[in-house]
């Protein structure tokens, strides 16, 4: 007897709609080519599709905080997104978030599981610099945030990446396009090795200027002080501090009328 599993198809992962990586040489020298793909393009020029994907990535965030559901690991490689299907909802497209290896529970304490460094937030890359991710660090983090707070921070990085049009774990040099021209870019919040000190002191370095940091790359998106605004809410240090999904909802930016 034959056994089949079934599937519903879920679409490609947000990574591979947004950017196209090959090495090649540039200048006599060896980089990265980041090429920009269809669903960044839209989101730089259809002022509607960013602040949209936003709502929606909220939405969800909204959902798992009502449930006390910390998602753990967000990144472009867990989110699907299918761009063949007409959403007769509002929706600019059918998105869904995959991977739930490393949520937990808010309400229960328990092993904190493996993610992606350059994703997570301060806190908890500090948490993970001293501990073996046992059960009273859970508990810490707990004591000083919300159950949204740790998935607002990953989003922001994930806007982040869009709005610099460069992967955050770039940490090799690498070629983008800049309003027709070629530049060379790195991650904001890459570092050789992935250690999670490095990244620490990155995020702490890029948090501390951050419109310093970011004011280049908002030249050529809608609403840029808006962007910023929202960005630097989602991105807040302390995570007691951070927007939460519901108030990301009424923020101007993805309220704003387009």
């Amino acid at each position: 007897m034959d056994y089949f599993h079934v599937f519903e198809l879920g679409g490609t992962t947000l990574s591979k709609l947004l950017f196209d990586i090959k090495g090649e040489f540039y200048k006599g020298e060896r980089i990265y080519g980041v090429k920009h793909l269809e669903l960044y393009k839209r989101f730089r020029e259809d002022s509607y599709s960013l602040p949209a994907f936003i709502k929606q990535m909220a939405d969800t965030l909204h959902l798992f905080s009502d449930y006390n559901i910390v998602h753990c690991d967000l990144k472009p490689d867990n989110i699907l997104i299918d761009l063949n299907t007409n959403p007769t909802d509002g929706r600019v497209f059918n998105m869904k978030v995959i991977d739930f290896g490393s949520a937990y529970n808010w309400d229960e304490a328990g092993n904190i599981g493996m993610a992606t460094p350059e994703y997570m937030p301060p806190e908890f890359l500090q948490k993970l610099m001293g501990s073996k991710g046992n059960k009273s660090t859970i508990e810490q983090l707990a004591d000083k945030s919300y159950p949204w707070s740790i998935d607002v921070w990953s989003l922001g990085a994930i806007i982040l990446e869009i709005v610099t049009g460069v992967p955050l774990w770039m940490s090799l040099k690498c070629k983008i396009e800049v309003r027709g021209r070629a530049v060379t870019k790195q991650g904001l919040f890459a570092v050789k090795g992935r250690s999670y000190d490095k990244i620490y002191a990155k995020q702490k370095q890029i948090i501390e200027r951050f419109r310093d940091f970011i004011a280049e790359y908002l030249e050529g998106w809608d609403e840029p002080e808006l962007l910023y605004d929202l960005l630097s809410k989602m991105l807040r240090w302390d995570p007691a501090r951070r927007i939460s999904p519901a108030d990301i909802l009424q923020h101007p930016y993805v309220r704003y009328d387009r």
